[in-house]
């Protein structure tokens, strides 16, 4: 897995890039990302979130990671889980939890990852910030293209050789993400989880 890590690296640092030469003064909401369920407005600092509007950063707890634990599919048929992992992270006022856990098929020595974020509607790190630009591309080099999975927005990627990613963005707070180094693999495990599930977690 350690090209699948570096490519996805390299994708965060190009994106924290891109975000960092954007920056300004000026506050604005987080973008929806293109085929997101709804339009929503972002509450100014101190204001309470009314009908139809998404929390801020620090507005909302996120669910525990353990509840996000046992939302990891078991292996399918050939495939050895390893134990899940998971955490709570704060920064500033805001916090958001994960949990993740690896997957290896033993007869072909592939590997696969799945993890599951809860933003609590702070999405301006990590993985969430590769989603936030929602951008479509293809080169020699892979491509990026937006889909659907289960009825939810999705970011399909693929980082030549051997690196594929699928992040399915889930009741505008969730990101469930997909890592593996072949695409059969890739489509097996993103049909695994229980989506609608993870939506009903707030």
């Amino acid at each position: 897995m350690k090209r699948l890590a570096l490519a996805l690296l390299l994708i965060l640092v190009m994106v924290s890039l891109v975000a960092a030469g954007c920056g300004g003064d000026d506050e604005e909401a987080t973008p929806t990302p293109t085929g997101s369920p709804g339009e929503t407005s972002t509450p100014g600092p101190g204001e309470t979130p009314g009908p139809g509007e998404t929390p801020g950063p620090g507005e909302a707890e996120p669910v525990h990671f353990n509840d996000l634990i046992a939302f990891l599919p078991d292996g399918p048929s050939g495939w050895e889980a390893d134990s899940p992992g998971g955490g709570t992270f704060t920064v500033q006022d805001a916090s958001w939890s994960q949990a993740d856990r690896d997957y290896t098929n033993q007869a072909t020595d592939e590997n696969v990852n799945v993890l599951i974020y809860d933003s609590a509607y702070y999405q301006n790190f990590a993985w969430f910030g590769v989603w936030q630009t929602a951008f479509e591309w293809e080169s020699t080099e892979g491509y990026a293209r937006m889909t659907t999975v289960s009825g939810y927005p999705a970011l399909k990627s693929y980082s030549a050789p051997d690196s594929y990613s699928m992040m399915v963005f889930v009741a505008e707070r969730f990101l469930v993400m997909v890592n593996s180094e072949r695409e059969a693999s890739l489509d097996q495990f993103t049909n695994l989880p229980n989506y609608s599930g993870i939506a009903a977690l707030w």
